[in-house]
C-alpha cells in the first residue's frame, strides 16, 4: 500500500522502512476535477448550446454533476472490462445523451450532442492550479 501525502503527518513504516515527508520524489494528480473544473466545461457549454430561455427549470449544475459521476462510474467499466473500450468523447456522448432524456427534454440535437460530448476537451484549470503546480515542481517530480 502506498502512502497518501495525509499520512505523513507523521512517520510511516512501509514493512522495515519508516518514511517521512522527506522521502517523497513523485506527485501524481489525476486531471479531471483535481487540477480541472469538469462541472464549469460542462455548464459552459450548455449555456452555448442550449438557452436558459428554453428550459429555465433546467438546473445545469446537477446535470453536470450527474454526468461526472456517470463518466467515472462508466470509466471504471470500461477499465475492468465489464464495458468495452470507449473514448472519454463516445463515454460523454453516451452519458449526456441519457442524462438529457432524463431530464425531460427530449432527444439534443446533433449540435448539442456533439458539443456536449468535446466539452470535456474545455476544462478550465481551477484557479491557482497553475501556480500551484509550479510551485510544487520546485521540489518535486510532478505528473498530470
Amino acid at each position: 500500500m502506498l502512502p497518501c501525502a495525509h499520512d505523513f503527518s507523521r512517520n510511516l513504516t512501509m514493512g522495515r522502512t519508516r518514511m517521512s515527508i522527506n522521502d517523497i520524489r513523485t506527485l501524481i494528480f489525476d486531471i479531471g476535477g483535481t487540477v480541472f473544473d469538469w462541472s464549469s466545461a460542462i455548464t459552459e457549454t450548455l449555456d452555448r448550446v442550449f438557452p436558459r430561455s428554453l428550459a429555465e427549470d433546467f438546473d445545469r449544475n446537477a446535470f453536470s454533476m450527474n454526468c461526472r459521476a456517470r463518466f467515472l462510474d462508466l470509466n471504471a467499466a470500461v477499465m475492468s472490462g465489464e464495458e468495452p473500450w470507449h473514448s472519454s468523447d463516445q463515454m460523454l456522448s453516451r452519458i449526456a445523451r441519457e442524462v438529457w432524456r432524463e431530464a425531460g427534454l427530449g432527444e439534443p440535437s446533433p449540435e448539442i450532442q456533439h458539443q456536449l460530448e468535446r466539452s470535456w476537451r474545455h476544462m478550465p484549470a481551477w484557479p491557482g492550479a497553475r501556480e500551484a503546480i509550479a510551485a510544487l515542481r520546485k521540489r518535486y517530480l510532478v505528473a498530470l
